[in-house]
């Protein structure tokens, strides 16, 4: 099934997470390097063209959703 245009941007806008954000939720030190490191170790991918991080897979997220965020993980 395609994913749509309007499904990747409502996926990114409701997922989505700067570094600070995501940072300051997990408890994270935005400023040691092995942070980018530490939050793919725990499941989040980043995705360059939007500056965020989204998780690969979450217990909150639709079966359409998973799609999305698998097909964003696959093609970035």
């Amino acid at each position: 099934m395609k994913i749509t245009t309007a499904e990747l941007l409502d996926y990114k806008k409701n997922w989505g997470q700067d570094q600070e954000e995501i940072c300051n939720c997990l408890g994270y030190d935005i400023d040691d390097e092995g942070t980018d490191e530490e939050l793919m170790a725990d499941g989040y991918f980043w995705l360059e063209t939007n500056q965020q991080w989204f998780p690969e897979t979450s217990s909150m997220y639709t079966q359409r959703e998973q799609l999305v965020a698998d097909y964003i993980y696959d093609n970035k």
